[in-house]
């Protein structure tokens, strides 16, 4: 498996800033990046109704080696950038809890 993660990934965390007069705006910066093993997710598209079209969703799935780095990201603050892609975090699978590998399942952002 070490030797199938050849894609280079950017985990980026959200951060909430606040300015001057007290707004809060969000805003994405780099966190960690690493090697990873890319997959079509088992269920690699699917298609959702969104304004009266249907849209068909792209998912893959990032395998990644485990390090602290990667062991504190969770699905609500983090998101992957890869290869100009921006995904969602769906899901983090810690793979038969052996604190090797850990497997990102995620969607992609349409803009």
């Amino acid at each position: 498996m070490i030797a199938g993660m050849n894609e280079r990934i950017t985990f980026q965390k959200q951060d909430v800033i606040v300015d001057d007069i007290g707004n809060h705006t969000n805003k994405w910066s780099d966190y960690y990046s690493c090697w990873a093993a890319i997959a079509t997710s088992r269920i690699s598209t699917k298609e959702k109704e969104e304004a009266a079209q249907t849209l068909e969703q792209e998912r893959l799935d990032f395998t990644v080696r485990y390090c602290p780095q990667v062991g504190t990201i969770s699905s609500t603050e983090y998101r992957i950038a890869f290869n100009g892609h921006i995904y969602n975090i769906d899901k983090i699978d810690n793979v038969d809890f052996k604190k090797k590998t850990l497997k990102f399942s995620a969607s992609l952002v349409r803009r």
